[in-house]
C-alpha cells in the first residue's frame, strides 16, 4: 500500500499484510467527514440497532452536537436514551466517571453512540471493549489523536493508565460542528500532532540503542511514513488553526484520525506516543491528583514537544545523540503559528513540578525507550533539568 495515497477514510475496514511483517488491520467499519453530515447519524447507526440505544455526552458537547444527534435519533424511530455528564470543571475519565457510565449501559443497551472528544470517547471505548456492545462515535472538536485508536487513557489511583479499547464501529465528524469548536480545543489537537515529532525520534532512539521489548524493537516503515504525513499535512496549514479555517480543521482532524490510526495498526503507541506524552501523562496527573484546573491533553503534549525537542538539542550538542530533530525555535514558532501554548509556565507549572517532571516523567508508561532513559543513562538528569529550569523560569 503507497502511503502517499491512502486517506483516514481508505484505511476503515482493511487488513492488509505489510512489508514490516504485520497484518495491519483496522476495524473501524466507516468514516464519515463533511460539512452539513451530522443527519447522517440516523443512517450510520443503522446496521448496529439492536435494543436501546445510550447517547452518551457532557453539557459541553449536548449543546455543540449532542442535542442534534439526539433528536435525530429519536425522530427515525431509535429508542434512545440519553447519558449527559453535568460538570462545571471539565469532565475526568476517571474510575468515577467510568463507573457511572457503566451503570447507565446496561443489557437493554444494544448501542452506545458517544458524542464528544477525548474524554467521552475514552470512557465509552472502553465500556464498549468490556461489555462487548458497538459504539458509534460524533466527534464534537478536533482536539485528540485517539478518535480512531483502540486503547483508552484511564486515570487509575491518581495516575494515567492506557487500557486496552476497542475501534468505534464508525465515527462521524462534520465540519461545521469542529469549526465552531473552542480554539483552546483546536490548539490541543494542534499540540497532540506535533508531539508525533518527538514520538518518531524516540522510536527510531529506541530502536537504535537495543534496548529489551517488543515496543521498542517493532517497525513499520508504512506506519511511520503515514504519521510523517500526518505531520505535513497540519503543519501546512498550520496558520489556519488560529482562524478556523475548514481547510485547516480538516487537514487537522485527518491528521489526528490517522495517527489514531497508525497505533492501532500497529497494535501499540509507540509511532504518536513518547516523552512529550510521558511529561503531559505526568504533568495532568498531578493536577488530577490536586484537584485542580489543567490544560487539555494536547496542550500538554504541545507544551511537552516544546521540551523535548529541547532535551534532544542538549543530547545533540553534547555529542550522545545523533537524530535530526526540528529545533526548539522551529517547534515554538509552529505551536505559535495554531495559537497553541509552548512553555511550563503557560500551563501553571511550578518551578519546583517542573524541575521534578524531568525525573517523574520516566516513571511513566513502561518498555518504551525515549530520550529521558538517553539522559538518565548518562546521569545527566539534574544538570538538564537545570538547563530547562534556567530557560523557562
Amino acid at each position: 500500500m503507497d502511503v502517499n495515497s491512502v486517506s483516514a477514510a481508505s484505511l476503515t475496514g482493511i487488513s492488509f499484510a505489510c512489508e514490516c511483517g504485520l497484518t495491519h488491520t483496522c476495524g473501524m467499519d466507516s468514516l464519515t467527514l463533511g460539512c452539513g453530515v451530522l443527519p447522517q447519524i440516523t443512517e450510520i447507526c443503522g446496521p448496529y440497532m439492536a435494543g436501546k440505544l445510550l447517547v452518551v455526552c457532557d453539557n459541553h458537547t449536548y449543546d455543540a452536537a449532542g442535542h442534534k444527534v439526539f433528536e435525530l435519533l429519536k425522530g427515525s424511530g431509535a429508542d434512545a436514551e440519553l447519558c449527559m455528564f453535568e460538570t462545571v470543571i471539565p469532565l475526568v475519565p476517571d474510575e468515577r466517571a467510568l463507573g457511572s457510565l457503566f451503570l447507565r449501559a446496561g443489557d437493554e443497551v444494544g448501542l452506545i453512540v458517544a458524542v464528544g472528544s477525548g474524554v467521552i470517547n475514552d470512557l465509552c471505548r472502553l465500556i464498549a471493549a468490556r461489555t462487548g456492545k458497538p459504539y458509534v462515535l460524533v466527534a464534537t472538536a478536533p482536539s485528540m489523536d485517539g478518535y480512531a485508536s483502540n486503547s483508552s487513557p484511564i486515570i487509575t489511583g491518581g495516575m494515567k493508565t492506557t487500557y486496552p479499547g476497542v475501534y468505534p464501529a464508525a465515527m462521524l465528524a462534520d465540519y461545521a460542528v469542529l469549526e465552531a469548536a473552542p480554539h483552546v480545543m483546536l490548539a490541543a489537537g494542534f499540540g497532540d500532532v506535533i508531539g508525533k515529532i518527538i514520538s518518531l525520534a524516540d522510536w527510531t532512539l529506541a530502536l537504535n540503542s537495543g534496548a529489551p521489548g517488543d515496543v521498542n524493537n517493532l517497525d513499520c516503515a508504512f506506519i511511520r511514513g503515514l504519521v510523517e504525513r500526518a505531520v505535513q499535512k497540519c503543519v501546512d496549514t498550520a496558520a489556519g488553526i488560529k482562524t478556523h479555517e475548514t481547510a485547516a480543521v480538516a487537514n487537522l482532524l485527518e491528521a489526528l484520525i490517522l495517527t489514531g490510526q497508525a497505533m492501532g495498526l500497529l497494535g501499540i503507541t509507540r509511532p504518536a506516543s513518547g516523552c512529550e506524552h510521558k511529561f503531559a501523562h505526568y504533568w495532568e496527573s498531578g493536577f488530577v491528583r490536586d484537584h485542580l484546573p489543567h490544560d487539555l491533553h494536547g496542550t500538554m503534549v504541545g507544551v511537552g514537544t516544546a521540551v523535548a525537542s529541547r532535551v534532544y538539542a542538549i543530547m545533540n550538542r553534547k555529542g550522545l545523540v545523533s537524530l535530526t530533530v526540528p529545533s526548539p525555535a522551529e517547534i515554538d514558532r509552529l505551536l505559535d503559528m495554531a495559537g497553541a501554548k509552548k512553555s511550563p509556565v503557560e500551563l501553571g507549572l511550578s518551578r519546583e513540578v517542573f524541575r521534578d517532571s524531568i525525573n517523574g516523567a520516566l516513571g511513566v508508561s513502561v518498555q518504551k525507550y525515549t530520550i529521558l532513559d538517553a539522559v538518565r543513562e548518562h546521569r545527566l538528569c539534574e544538570e538538564i533539568a537545570g538547563e530547562l529550569v534556567g530557560e523557562y523560569y
